[in-house]
């Protein structure tokens, strides 16, 4: 073939890909709008709150994607309590730099700030956001800086908790981490680099459901998840929740003291128990942590908390050892039936069981 005949094949080709894809995007936006059309004039109002501890490069980002993401992004509104240094960049000014050509540009993000020597804690921080920046709206969704959502994660989280057997109940989502590439962050970024760097344009339903176990990392309980292996038509039971996504009517009031020293998902669990409130992992996964650690390096002790929680995680209140049923994922007294929702069948389990 004559290099001249092959440069016009490759760029034939090229650009019949580049038509096919825009197509393809112009399909998808149109469905989308239809779907917004018959359905966001009714969906449910969420709060959906961050406790951004020197990270708001991670949660303006996570904050830009919610809404980008969401099928009723007018629905979200945000709580966001951050603490700053003096060279720190405002959470809000980050995001607008982020959304300034996006087609929704959120309205209704509520800021609490602290400086250095006022930080409080994951759950005062969460409290002081519950009682001065919620403003009624239908469900709360508490995620972390750099939480990584799915393509209409509103629809689908709204659907599951409407599902829920009680409605004193937290519906939470934990994928596996996502990782997209190679790409590190610049030293000095914008936010439009950091985005690109760690940040996916479009992910979609994980159609596996992932659910909370608990593992002992330096003599505290720390939440990881593991996959059912069957797909799943209805939540599952399950013995904590996920600071990544946990989604539930409120608000509640939290207790706190130096709980910080702790997994924020169990602190926010056991928080949680001791208001009634019970856990299920959602049948089909929306809510996914980057593949970096949070900033927020816990350092203290659990106070003022019962035993309730530890005896339903499977958690020794005296050495914090984490029982072999936490590391399954089981509650105290599971059945053949959670074994099967959960493993397959008792040779799975029997497998999962010899690991831990």
């Amino acid at each position: 073939m004559e290099p001249s005949t092959f440069v016009w094949y490759a760029l034939g080709a090229a650009l019949v890909y580049v038509l096919m894809s825009a197509l393809d995007k112009g399909l998808k936006a149109q469905k989308k709008r239809r779907l917004q059309q018959s359905t966001c004039a009714d969906a449910p109002t969420i709060f959906v709150l961050m406790y951004a501890y020197k990270d708001n490069y991670a949660a303006a980002s996570t904050m830009r994607h919610m809404l980008l993401d969401a099928l009723c992004p007018a629905k979200l509104s945000f709580g966001i309590v951050q603490c700053v240094t003096a060279t720190s960049k405002d959470v809000y000014g980050l995001y607008q730099q982020a959304s300034a050509y996006d087609p929704y540009v959120s309205k209704t993000i509520r800021v609490k700030t602290f400086h250095a020597g006022q930080y409080p804690t994951t759950l005062e921080a969460y409290d002081i956001a519950l009682d001065q920046l919620y403003a009624d709206e239908t469900y709360v969704l508490i995620t972390t800086p750099g939480t990584i959502f799915a393509e209409q994660f509103d629809v689908e989280l709204t659907k599951q908790y409407r599902s829920l057997p009680t409605k004193r109940a937290v519906l939470t989502s934990h994928g596996k981490k996502f990782t997209i590439g190679q790409v590190k962050p610049s030293m000095t970024p914008n936010i439009l680099t950091y985005m690109a760097a760690t940040f996916p344009e479009h992910v979609p339903v994980d159609q596996t459901a992932w659910f909370p176990c608990y593992q002992s990392y330096d003599n505290c309980p720390i939440l990881t998840a593991r996959a059912a292996p069957n797909i799943q038509e209805r939540p599952i039971p399950a013995i904590a929740c996920s600071t990544i996504c946990s989604f539930f009517k409120g608000p509640p009031s939290f207790h706190y003291g130096g709980e910080d020293g702790w997994d924020a998902s169990f602190v926010l669990s056991n928080a949680l128990f001791q208001q009634r409130y019970r856990f299920y992992a959602s049948p089909r996964t929306v809510a996914f942590p980057r593949t970096t650690s949070p900033k927020f390096v816990v350092k203290t002790n659990l106070e003022g908390s019962g035993s309730g929680y530890y005896n339903y995680a499977g958690v020794d209140r005296t050495t914090y050892e984490c029982y072999g049923r936490a590391r399954l994922g089981l509650r105290s007294g599971f059945t053949a039936k959670d074994i099967e929702r959960k493993y397959g069948n008792d040779e799975n389990f029997q497998i999962a069981k010899s690991t831990v």
